[in-house]
């Protein structure tokens, strides 16, 4: 059994909200920060602390993600995707 790193559940996570918005008739926009609200929504993401005093604040210890994470995970998703041209908001149509 290999252990799922933060990034992997991440990126999972991310990649299950985009593939469910390409999948609708109304296509919700796909932007890091609304992915992340959504994720947040159900519970598998937080928003930062106003009162946490780190540098980056964005970025969550264990799990769940903060917002910085799930930009990051779809930054490495889009990063993977296969070339689908210019202008194409998400990775997940040819996959």
């Amino acid at each position: 059994m290999t252990a799922v790193t933060k990034i992997q559940r991440t990126m999972d996570a991310c990649l299950a909200v985009l593939r469910e918005h390409e999948a609708a008739e109304y296509g919700l926009p796909t932007n890091p920060r609304f992915v992340a609200y959504e994720l947040e929504q159900r519970g598998q993401a937080v928003k930062p602390d106003p009162a946490d005093k780190r540098p980056n604040k964005r970025r969550s210890h264990g799990w769940p993600p903060g917002f910085q994470d799930v930009q990051d995970a779809i930054l490495r998703l889009r990063e993977r995707a296969p070339s689908r041209g210019s202008g194409s908001p998400t990775p997940t149509a040819a996959w």
